[in-house]
């Protein structure tokens, strides 16, 4: 594939680059020939969407090979890794190529199902903080621990972050996690969409401690999405809090939600109103009417 790396470096319109599935040809493996490809691409400065995905990556340099391809390419807006098992190396050179960057342009990064460990995480969001205009990050799919929920805070609170949007889904995310994150969510003004789901190991005590964050006055969340947490979200402490909140946000349950009603005999407030919708599974959105 080296051949067409070659060109992909040289094209000056290319503006998406999608990898998907690599299947080598026999005798070779999947670094030899995305390293090949890649040196091609180095010298690529168009391309605004880079996305890569189930591509095993394990063990392979791909991302020390893209460093030239990060640092001289000021168009690069969103960059997507979904289920490339990257690695502890893999994710310490994506850090370090993230942080290489020079361009101010990088608003999007989705980092799913990787499955990158704590550490990795924190060199990773370490490194984003440079960029003062990404909107969109998303860690769904890794493993954030204490370390990495620091970092994260960290970066929601640093004085240029303008993060619009924040995926947290199924990465293990528990209460001592949610206690770090709070008070950086509450100091992040930008912030309007928060997914959450899949997070077994919070509490009540954890969603008691979440649900604060819509407290601010000056919040601008609009979206908090917790599906997937259906066990501890049907506790009464939680969904108080939200029949009693007058901020604007949409919250997102899966269907297990309607028997709480059932369960606890509750009914929301004058300033609620429930809307059943059919998205990809059965959910209700609960969404209020300010009065």
């Amino acid at each position: 594939m080296g051949w067409l790396g070659y060109f992909v470096g040289r094209n000056i319109h290319l503006k998406n680059l999608h990898i998907f599935e690599v299947t080598p040809p026999s005798g070779a493996s999947v670094t030899e020939v995305l390293d090949a490809f890649f040196r091609g691409v180095n010298h690529n400065k168009s391309i605004t969407y880079f996305d890569i995905r189930e591509v095993d990556l394990s063990g392979s340099n791909i991302f020390n090979t893209l460093g030239t391809f990060f640092k001289n390419n000021d168009k690069l807006v969103h960059i997507n890794i979904y289920d490339c098992n990257v690695g502890v190396e893999g994710s310490r050179a994506l850090a370090m190529a993230l942080g290489s960057c020079k361009n101010s342009s990088l608003k999007k990064v989705s980092l799913g199902r990787n499955r990158i460990e704590d550490e990795g995480l924190v060199d990773i969001i370490t490194a984003l903080s440079m960029h003062p205009h990404l909107t969109d990050l998303h860690l769904d799919g890794n493993l954030l621990r204490q370390n990495g929920c620091t970092a994260l805070s960290t970066l929601l609170q640093h004085s240029s972050t303008k993060l619009q949007t924040l995926g947290l889904n199924n990465v293990e995310l528990d209460d001592e996690g949610i206690e770090t994150l709070v008070p950086a969510l509450k100091k992040c003004n930008h912030l309007e969409t928060l997914w959450i789901e899949r997070n077994y190991s919070i509490t009540t005590r954890g969603w008691q401690r979440l649900s604060t964050i819509l407290e601010v006055p000056n919040s601008k969340l609009e979206l908090f999405c917790i599906k997937g947490n259906d066990m501890v979200i049907k506790q009464a402490q939680l969904l108080q809090m939200l029949w009693l909140t007058t901020a604007h946000v949409d919250f997102y349950f899966s269907v297990m939600i309607q028997q709480f009603f059932t369960q606890w005999n509750c009914k929301p407030s004058p300033n609620f109103s429930v809307t059943h919708h059919r998205l990809k599974q059965p959910t209700y959105r609960i969404t209020p009417s300010i009065v």
